[in-house]
C-alpha cells in the first residue's frame, strides 16, 4: 500500500490532504481525503501487517549498510555520545522479539542511523534519509 499526497507533494498526508492510494502499482482510490482513508485503514490490525522477525528487518538494509551498522562502534567519525545512542538503539532491536515498523522507537532508531537527532545528538549518518523512509515504509508502503 502507497500514499501519495495529492494536496502538498512530497509531504506526509495529514488532516484534510488529498491522497492516492495505490496497492501496487494499482490505484484503488484517488482523490480521497486523508481522514476517510485513515478511518478506513485504522478497521485493519496495523500492528500485524506492520511486524516483521529481525532478520526481515536486518535484509530491509544492503550489505553495505549492513556493514556500517555493524561497525558503527569503532567509527572515527561518530561522537561519543551517538555511539551511545546508537548502542542503546540497536540493543532495543537486539532485545526485541520483532520489529514493529510502526513503533516509536524503532521509527526514531531507524531515522537515528540517518540524519535525524535524537534530543540535541546528530544522527549517525550511516544511511540517507530517504533509505530510513524507504525501510520504515518496506512493509507496508505508507509513509510515516
Amino acid at each position: 500500500m502507497k500514499f501519495t499526497n495529492l494536496t502538498n507533494p512530497g509531504q506526509p498526508p495529514s488532516d484534510g490532504d488529498t491522497v492516492e492510494f495505490k496497492i501496487g502499482e494499482e490505484v484503488i482510490m484517488d482523490a480521497y481525503d486523508f481522514n476517510l482513508l485513515q478511518r478506513l485503514l485504522n478497521m485493519i490490525d496495523q500492528e500485524t501487517v506492520n511486524t516483521i522477525t529481525k532478520t526481515e528487518f536486518r535484509d530491509l538494509f544492503t550489505f553495505t549498510e549492513q556493514v556500517g551498522i555493524d561497525n558503527a562502534l569503532y567509527s572515527t567519525t561518530l561522537t561519543d555520545e551517538q555511539k551511545a545512542i546508537f548502542a542503546s538503539v540497536t540493543k532495543s532491536f537486539s532485545d526485541a522479539d520483532t520489529i514493529s515498523l510502526s513503533n516509536e522507537k524503532v521509527i526514531m532508531g531507524t531515522r537515528f542511523f540517518a540524519d535525524t537527532p535524537i534530543g540535541t545528538t546528530p544522527g549517525c549518518g550511516l544511511i540517507t534519509a530517504a533509505r530510513a523512509e524507504e525501510i520504515l515504509t518496506r512493509n507496508y508502503g505508507v509513509t510515516i
